[in-house]
């Protein structure tokens, strides 16, 4: 398999970012609260709406049943606390495959990434990063992707998981595949809204190059307390320019 380096170099895809959201400094929460899981579950209708890719619904709020589990986390972006992104993470184990969307939308291909992993008692072997969207007001905002990858990636690093897996839209392979992906699985129709996506896998050697590579979406590459008090809910400042 291909390094990051070989894939696209660094400069590349810092290009991609420099000069539009840099500068910025955003607030990010774990959805503990009532109020931080509505404006999760309003950011994703709004975006998935405005792209066609969801019927209105008269609450203008989306959600479904894998935000009731305890293996479902989502954290909300804020700036100048207007919520403006947000992200889903999905612990996944062999056991239990349908834990996650992917699981139910590629039950027999996920099933195979798992059962090549080490067990873990007690511990997920995997995570799905989705539920990934932007206020369509941010919808061109490239930093935010990647602050919301880095997000994901904490809770990669707090579980020491093997392997992440996201089920992606053709027009975005190419970005995933940049920062480590795989194709693990063909186009099919993904669970609850009305798009298809690519099974893609990153296993944890790759996505340790691809943060190492590109520190904008390194959970450890900012100050020590980049995290403090994000998991029990508090807001934490989180700017993106010292990550380049």
């Amino acid at each position: 398999m291909r390094t990051i380096e070989q894939v696209v170099p660094a400069a590349r895809l810092h290009a991609n970012v420099a000069g539009r959201s840099l500068d910025r400094a955003y607030v990010v929460r774990r959805a503990l609260d009532a109020k931080a899981r509505r404006d999760a579950y309003e950011l994703r209708h709004n975006s998935y709406l405005n792209s066609g890719y969801l019927d209105p619904r008269p609450d203008g709020l989306f959600s479904d049943s894998f935000d009731l589990l305890a293996s479902s986390h989502t954290a909300v972006v804020y700036e100048s606390e207007r919520p403006v992104a947000s992200v889903r993470v999905c612990f996944l184990s062999s056991g239990d495959i349908a834990a996650a969307p992917a699981g139910l939308t590629y039950p027999k291909e996920v099933g195979s990434l798992l059962a090549g992993l080490p067990k873990r008692p007690g511990k997920p072997q995997a995570i799905e990063v989705n539920r990934l969207v932007r206020s369509p007001v941010a919808e061109n905002d490239q930093g935010l992707v990647f602050l919301l990858l880095r997000i994901a990636g904490y809770f990669a690093l707090l579980e020491d998981v093997p392997l992440m897996v996201c089920c992606v839209r053709q027009n975005h392979v190419s970005f995933y595949r940049r920062i480590g992906c795989y194709k693990a699985g063909d186009l099919r129709p993904y669970h609850g809204v009305k798009f298809s996506t690519e099974l893609l896998a990153c296993p944890r050697k790759n996505y340790d190059e691809a943060r190492a590579t590109f520190p904008i979406m390194d959970p450890s590459a900012g100050p020590p307390d980049s995290f403090a008090g994000f998991m029990s809910g508090h807001p934490v400042r989180m700017p993106l320019h010292h990550e380049v």
